[in-house]
């Protein structure tokens, strides 16, 4: 069975039938059995009630936004399982989140079904790259990424109050050293290859960043070599708004 808009599906699994012992009594299983056919039915006399047994299906589609894709974009779920659909950012993009009928962050996003049709989209955002073989002359695109950090959030701010929606830094691995503290005073997005794998070094000369924009977001890094104007601890990220994870 399909519904008339082709969203909703439904499965024949088998059959069962229910005997009364006497008329207004209980029913009670009587025989049962997987398939769309029966060949005969015992009759015993009684009261019987045939009952053929359905497993509904959902559909879920996944849209993708500018700047990605994703997979698969139609899938079919049984009613109350969960449909799992991966959203991949192209060249120059992040992924951002999931909107529409059901919301989340993570890549991979794994959504409970319900009894009605599911229909999400994956968001993607627009990059500038870093890294360390990179040039501040360059067009700051993944294949012409900046040189430093400091170049990259300036641009990228620019560009966020150009096209009123987010942008992101993207960091590439490696240790970036800084002469003076990465000021993040935008909603921006600075995100880094890994804990571990790209790190902000101030090397003893400044504090290494402060942020101070209700929705700018920094992930991914590590920090090091920080020191506050007073020389006390506090050197690594002053965080006065926005996020870090």
């Amino acid at each position: 069975w399909e519904s008339d808009d082709g969203s909703k599906s439904a499965v024949c699994t088998g059959w069962k039938l229910y005997t009364q012992a006497e008329y207004g009594g209980a029913w009670a299983l009587a025989d049962e059995d997987t398939g769309t056919e029966i060949d005969s039915l015992p009759f015993s006399g009684k009261a019987t009630r045939l009952v053929w047994q359905w497993q509904p299906s959902i559909s879920c589609t996944a849209t993708a936004g500018a700047g990605g894709s994703v997979s698969p974009t139609e899938q079919w779920v049984d009613a109350g399982e969960t449909a799992t659909v991966t959203a991949s950012a192209g060249s120059d993009y992040l992924f951002l989140n999931w909107t529409g009928d059901r919301s989340g962050s993570n890549a991979v996003g794994c959504f409970e079904n319900g009894r009605a049709p599911l229909a999400v989209t994956a968001t993607f955002y627009p990059v500038v790259s870093v890294a360390q073989d990179g040039s501040d002359s360059a067009a700051g695109m993944e294949k012409e990424p900046f040189a430093t950090v400091a170049h990259a959030i300036k641009v990228a701010a620019a560009r966020a109050g150009e096209l009123s929606s987010v942008v992101g830094v993207k960091v590439g691995p490696g240790t970036f050293q800084q002469d003076k503290e990465l000021v993040v005073d935008s909603g921006i997005r600075l995100i880094g290859s890994g804990s571990g794998v790209t790190v902000l070094d101030a090397q003893g000369k400044s504090r290494v960043m402060t942020v101070s924009a209700a929705k700018a977001y920094v992930s991914d890094f590590t920090i090091t070599g920080g020191k506050t104007p007073s020389g006390k601890d506090g050197g690594g990220v002053n965080m006065l708004a926005g996020t870090l994870s």
